[in-house]
This record gives C-alpha cells, structure tokens and sequence, in this order.
C-alpha cells in the first residue's frame, strides 16, 4: 500500500477532525460564506447559496456562476473546489434551477458531488426548495461507492428587512456503499437581518446529532459599490473569519479567510459572474442585492423604490425617497426639463437644494437607464 497513504490521510483525519469533512461531512462552500462564518441560510440567494438552502434561488434575480477553491491549513489533501451555476428564468414561472459540483480531496482519496436544485415560491413570502445529490467516494487501492442524498429548505420572509431559513442535509440518511456507515443528518436555521442597503447581520444556529450546537455569525458591509468587507465567527468549531469582495460589472471577486488556534488559517476565492437584468452602471453585485430587499419590499405591499430611475421617476416616485422636500422634487423635475437627463448619479449634487449628507443617504436607490 502507498506509504503517503498510510502515514498522511490518519494524521490529517486525527489533527484535522471535523476539519477534515471525510466521508461527505458537511463543510461551507464560497468565499463569501466562510467569510460570514458560515452564517448563510437566511440569504443563499446566488449560486453557491443552494448547498445551504435551496430554496434562497426562487429569490435569485440573474443567472450566476461561481468557481471556489480552498486548500484548508495548507494542507493539499484537504483541497477543496466547486463550480455553481443557478438560473432564475429557465422554467418560469414555475422556479429556479441550480446546478452544483463540489470535488474534495487528493489523488488516493477523493470525493465527488453532483448535485441539481430545485427551487419555487409557496407564496409571496415563503419559498422552498429540494436538491438531488450525487456523491462518489474513492479510495485508492480501495475501490469505489457511490449513495444519492437530499436536501430541503425553506425561506421565509418575515419583515421588510428580516428573513429566516431552515434546510435539512441528506433528509434520506443513505448509506456509504455497503458499510453501516450513513451520511449526516444535519439541520440548518438562520436569520438575516438587512439594516439597509449596505449592511446585513446573519446568524445560524447548525445541529448535527454526532457533534455539538454550532452557533455561526457574520456581518457584511458595503462602504462603496465596487467593495464589500465581512466579518464572521463560529464556535464549533471555534473560529474567527473574514474576508473582502471586489465588484466590477458583471464580476465578483470574494476572498475569505478562517483562524483556528491549532491548526492556523484557511484561505478561500471564489471568481463569479452574473448575467442578466443590467438596469444600471452599477456593478451586478449591488444590483442583485437592492433587488433581493425590494423583493422584500414587494412582499409586503411596499411601494417599489430600489432602484428608482433618477431620469424617468414621477414626482410621486421621487416623493418616496427619504427625507427629500416638496421643493427638491420640484427641482429635480425643473433641473431635467432644463439640461435634459442625469448624466451621473453624482450630478444630483447641482440640483439647487440637494446637499452632501441626503445624497450620500439615497444614493444607492437611485439608477440611471
């Protein structure tokens, strides 16, 4: 037998334990969530969202791909790599669609997960969603076993800027080949709270019958559109996270990175790109996320703001932006009817009234066409 085999994959599945995710433990996948510290299932709107719930790409508003890779405490054999692809329009109005490869390991042991989502709304407020997975296991001189598992989740919506999921992982309990050995049982609840446009907290609670309660928490901030930082943590096992995205257009760049006092820092990218409903110069990122809070804002009977076209709103649109007067919605008009349309959003700022403070506070409700 490989002597590496012998001597490395025991000595990383002691030190490593939990870290180790063999026989298709549950592990986080995408930059952005190990960034948050795991903390996903109210939000898992994109792509990689559907390996922690997949009922979040009913709320999905563009197509979206994803490519991650991690190699956890530097060590090669616990690489980790996936590809995600969701798709919103494909079979409407019935749902969205989402597409998932998840590959982890080395060349003497390898596991490999095909998985297909399926996700729809019960009502304006409640979505659902089921995925279909494929998992194979290799062990070099070992041979191979393949099981098929599923996973079921909810999201609801429970305030204009409050939701909360609720998934279950390998709802089936199948076993791995011919062993007694079966794949995890876990659950998954969280929330998601958006404190505006450009800050979200998260927080999820994970329960798996062999370990204990995993507590995980993230933070995301937006300072300008083309940049986002997060802060996470987790408690089981105890770990500090963050990380940065890069906006540009119709790509992400999302870096994430997790402390472990014994065993050191994980790195993690994630390259994706979104296609589809480009209403602004904005880059898609933004986008996707003033349209996930006015879906929110729908949900509840809320007029539709975000993104409100500075070049075509009516005076009564204009009025629903915070704090602005009669008198500036006035000047706005005037001010179009004098120069033509807003050029840029930052022209706003010559509109007589208009001053750094309001603009600063709607800037990122209004677009451009």
């Amino acid at each position: 037998m490989n002597f590496r085999f012998c001597f490395t994959v025991p000595i990383i599945l002691i030190v490593c334990a939990n870290y180790s995710n063999a026989a298709f433990e549950k592990f986080t996948i995408g930059a952005r969530q190990i960034a948050l510290g795991g903390s996903y299932t109210a939000l898992a709107h994109t792509a990689f969202g559907q390996y922690q719930n997949p009922a979040g790409l009913s709320l999905s508003q563009t197509r979206h791909v994803e490519f991650f890779y991690s190699q956890p405490f530097g060590f090669e054999e616990l690489k980790q790599q996936s590809i995600a692809y969701s798709d919103p329009y494909l079979i409407q109005p019935y749902g969205a669609l989402g597409l998932g490869l998840i590959a982890y390991g080395f060349e003497l042991y390898k596991e490999l997960r095909l998985q297909a989502t399926f996700s729809s709304a019960l009502h304006s407020k409640i979505h659902y969603g089921v995925s279909i997975k494929y998992n194979s296991l290799s062990i070099k001189n070992y041979g191979s076993t393949e099981c098929i598992a599923f996973d079921l989740g909810l999201l609801a919506l429970l305030l204009p800027n409050l939701t909360t999921g609720f998934s279950v992982f390998n709802i089936n309990e199948p076993r791995i080949g011919s062993t007694d050995d079966a794949l995890p049982l876990t659950y998954q609840l969280g929330l998601a709270y958006m404190l505006n446009t450009q800050a979200r907290v998260l927080l999820d609670v994970e329960y798996d019958p062999e370990f204990e309660l995993s507590l995980k928490s993230g933070l995301e901030y937006d300072p300008v559109d083309y940049f986002t930082i997060r802060l996470g943590f987790s408690n089981e096992p105890s770990q500090f996270s963050g990380g940065f995205g890069f906006h540009y257009s119709i790509l992400d760049l999302d870096y994430g990175v997790s402390s472990h006092k014994d065993l050191g820092l994980s790195h993690a990218l994630t390259l994706g790109f979104r296609f589809g409903k480009k209403s602004s110069s904005k880059p898609g990122y933004i986008q996707d996320q003033h349209r996930f809070q006015e879906e929110l804002s729908l949900a509840f009977g809320q007029k539709r703001r975000l993104p409100l076209q500075l070049n075509t709103a009516s005076a009564e649109e204009l009025q629903t932006l915070p704090g602005i007067t009669k008198q500036v919605v006035s000047n706005i008009l005037q001010y179009r009817n004098d120069y033509g349309k807003f050029l840029s959003l930052e022209e706003l700022l010559d509109v007589k009234g208009v001053n750094e403070a309001w603009y600063n506070k709607v800037v990122n409700l209004l677009t451009l066409e």
